[in-house]
Order: C-alpha cells, then sequence, then structure tokens
C-alpha cells in the first residue's frame, strides 16, 4: 500500500499551532495586534471614581468587531464644506424649486381683470363693445381667374398690405375672360392673346405677360407612352388627338396624329376622362394636366409643342389704387417702393 492512500478522503492539512500562545492563537499573528487597550475614564469633577462599582459612569463608547474603540463621525470633527460643483448643484435646484412654486401659485391666482380703455369724445356706443358692428371695408377689389391659374400667394400678400380692403374671387373660363373684364371684374389672370384686346391697351385694356406654361400630353395609364418621362411630336404619330371645345392652345394641329370618329367633347376634364378609358390622347398646358390629374392617367412634358402665355389685364378706364397695388405684388414690387 503506497504512502497517503490510508488518509481521509476530502480532509486537508491540520494547521499548526503555536503552543505559548494557547488554543485560539493562530500560528503566525504577533501577539497583541488587531486589539487595542481602553484608556482609563478621566476622573469626574465630584471625586467619584468612574470605575467604582455602582457609580454613575457613563456609557461606554461603541466598540467594532475588533475590539476598538471608535467616537462617532461627528464628534470632535468640523463638517467638511460642500464641493463647488455641489453648491452650484445645490444652488440650482433651490431656484428651480422656486420658480416652479412661483408658477403654481400664479395658475392658482385668480385671473385679473382687465384694463379698461380710455375711451374718448369721439366714442359713441355704437363703436365700441362686443356687439358693435363690423368696419365696413374701405374698398372691395373684384379679381378674375382663369382655371389653372394659383394667384393664392399674391392674394395673401395684397391682402396683408391693404388688411382694411377686400378682395373677391371670381373663378373663369378661356371663353369668358373678356367678357368678365367688361363687366364683373376689375382685373384678371387671363390666357393670352386676349379676345379684343390690342397692343399697348389700344382698346382700352392693359395687359402684362406674366409666364409661359410648358405643354403637357396626358395618355391612359395603359398606353405604351406612359413609359416615357417626356415626349416628342414624333412620338405621338398615329394617336388619336382629342381636342375639346374648351382648348386654350388655340388650333391644335400636330401632325401624324389622327382626329376621333366621335362628336366634339366640351370640356377638358371630359376629354381626359376619356383617355382613361383608354381612347386618344389630349394635349394641355401644365397647369390643367395638374387640376385634372387621375390615377389612371399618365401626363409628361411635350418638346415642341404649342405654349400658353398667362398675364394679368385691366380696363384702362376702371384703373385706381387698389388695381395699381396688386398688379405691383404680382410684378413682385416691395410695400416700401413707391411705384
Amino acid at each position: 500500500m503506497t504512502q497517503g492512500k490510508g488518509r481521509a478522503k476530502g480532509k486537508g492539512k491540520a494547521k499548526r499551532r503555536d503552543p505559548r500562545r494557547g488554543p485560539s492563537a493562530s500560528f503566525g499573528k504577533r501577539p497583541g495586534k488587531g486589539t487595542k487597550k481602553a484608556l482609563p475614564a478621566p476622573p469626574r469633577a465630584d471625586g467619584v471614581d468612574p470605575q467604582a462599582d455602582g457609580a454613575d459612569a457613563p456609557a461606554a463608547a461603541p466598540r467594532n468587531a475588533g475590539g476598538t474603540a471608535k467616537a462617532p463621525f461627528s464628534v470632535g470633527r468640523a463638517p467638511r464644506p460642500p464641493r463647488p460643483a455641489a453648491a452650484r448643484a445645490m444652488a440650482l435646484k433651490a431656484e428651480r424649486a422656486a420658480a416652479a412654486a412661483a408658477a403654481r401659485a400664479s395658475a392658482a391666482a385668480p385671473p385679473a381683470a382687465p384694463r379698461p380703455r380710455a375711451t374718448t369724445p369721439a366714442d359713441t356706443p355704437a363703436s365700441i363693445g362686443p356687439d358693435a358692428p363690423a368696419a365696413e371695408p374701405l374698398s372691395t377689389l373684384h379679381l378674375g381667374y382663369i382655371a389653372g391659374a394659383t394667384p393664392g400667394r399674391w392674394v395673401s400678400t395684397w391682402s396683408e398690405r391693404n388688411p382694411q380692403r377686400r378682395l373677391v374671387l371670381h373663378p373663369l373660363t378661356a371663353d369668358d375672360q373678356r367678357r368678365a373684364l367688361d363687366a364683373e371684374v376689375d382685373l384678371a389672370l387671363v390666357r393670352l392673346p386676349l379676345e379684343g384686346a390690342g397692343p399697348d391697351g389700344a382698346d382700352g385694356i392693359q395687359v402684362i405677360p406674366l409666364y409661359e406654361e410648358v405643354p403637357f400630353v396626358v395618355v391612359g395609364a395603359e398606353s405604351e407612352l406612359s413609359l416615357l418621362e417626356a415626349a416628342r411630336l414624333d412620338d405621338l404619330a398615329g394617336q388619336v388627338l382629342i381636342v375639346p371645345a374648351d382648348n386654350v392652345l388655340g388650333a391644335l394641329r400636330i401632325e401624324g396624329t389622327v382626329a376621333p370618329a366621335f362628336d366634339t367633347i366640351a370640356s377638358t376634364e371630359e376629354a381626359i376622362a376619356t383617355v382613361a378609358a383608354g381612347v386618344g390622347i389630349v394635349v394641355v398646358p401644365q397647369s390643367l394636366a395638374r387640376l385634372h390629374r387621375r390615377k389612371d392617367v399618365v401626363s409628361m412634358p411635350l418638346h415642341g409643342g404649342p405654349g400658353s402665355t398667362v398675364g394679368i389685364a385691366w380696363r384702362a378706364d376702371r384703373e385706381s389704387a387698389d388695381i395699381e397695388s396688386f398688379v405691383g405684388v404680382v410684378r413682385g414690387r416691395r410695400a416700401t417702393s413707391s411705384r
């Protein structure tokens, strides 16, 4: 039997103990380490020995696990001042708390009574008070616009510059724009050329061209032309060209296209609906293609096609400060400009 196999399994080597220090002292530990003798209490002023039996001695100081007497942290030691960062954080926290308290107090307070407005002798009971009628506008400007035109940005600017004046919008058709200028509108956004209007206001109509629209061709969503990003006149060869009765591009003729076998369609909207059914194509200005946009048709620019010019027109004998102001807004004139 080999040496070491007779030892009990799981038992380690027993620790050696110093016979000079008794059974509780472990080997290698210096005597007295980790212990501290308590100092004798100072004599009391009344002459009584605090160590005597039955004496009213003060309570012993608490001891730690090792037997060392420790005094409380605050005894005989001044508190450490807060660090600068901690001091700033405390000040900020106090400031926020004060602001929150002020806000709560302001919300809880009853609303202040409105300050009465000082009246003058010119004020009358009919002109002040909540039940007073609205003031009449100084003047009213009637503006007509053809289909596809977008006068919104000019109307907003003019209204901001003239808050005491009123502006009324009148939608027009291309066939009705000339008659409207003579009857019901002061000025209008029209498509040129304007019927009966001579050059330089020879017929009493003042006209200013503003911009020219790009022609667009509208085809069905299932047409082979719908795959193009832009079309040319040659690409329309063999297509049925639908020209509605309210066509604004004049005498529209494109070489290679075919005239429809059915009657003339009354409006551009109905013509585009016919194209959506898979019959023919329609050529219109870009604004009308956007106005009558549908999911079952595709519109694209038509290079070489006829364009359409949009201008502003008014009668020379009705010219006023309101008309001059609106024309200035359309032409980009600033509010501080003298003309």
